[in-house]
């Protein structure tokens, strides 16, 4: 070990004189090693795509009727402009419309609780 390591590793005395001329000894600890930091794991995404195929084509065979015609709208605007990316670390929601472009970014963290969608038909599961 050579006298700078050695010097390095042992505590440094510092003699300093106060006010009133008389000296004082200081000791400085040495500053501890940075502690290395683990790299982020890499972000792999599952899903990245449009909504459902099988809403828009229920929505498709359902604007004939007038009452549906308007969740068929909603729902091929949703098909052409709203994206979803699913990551290992977080849910991305992209919407391109010409009206309004933004995206919305969620981290599993802030997620409480996730509950199914109800399904079309009237029967009770």
């Amino acid at each position: 070990m050579s006298s700078g390591e050695l010097a390095a590793a042992r505590p440094c005395f510092l003699a300093r004189t106060d006010a009133s001329g008389a000296e004082q000894a200081a000791v400085v600890e040495p500053a501890p090693a940075p502690v290395p930091v683990p790299e982020p794991l890499p972000e792999t995404i599952f899903y990245e795509g449009p909504g459902s195929n099988a809403e828009l084509i229920l929505s498709l065979l359902l604007i004939p009727t007038l009452v549906y015609a308007p969740l068929s709208i909603t729902a091929i605007g949703r098909r052409v402009w709203v994206s979803f990316r699913f990551t290992n670390k977080r849910v991305e929601i992209i919407n391109t419309s010409p009206l309004s472009k933004r995206t919305l970014e969620i981290t599993y963290d802030k997620i409480k609780e996730a509950a199914p969608a109800r399904d079309h038909w009237p029967v009770d599961s």
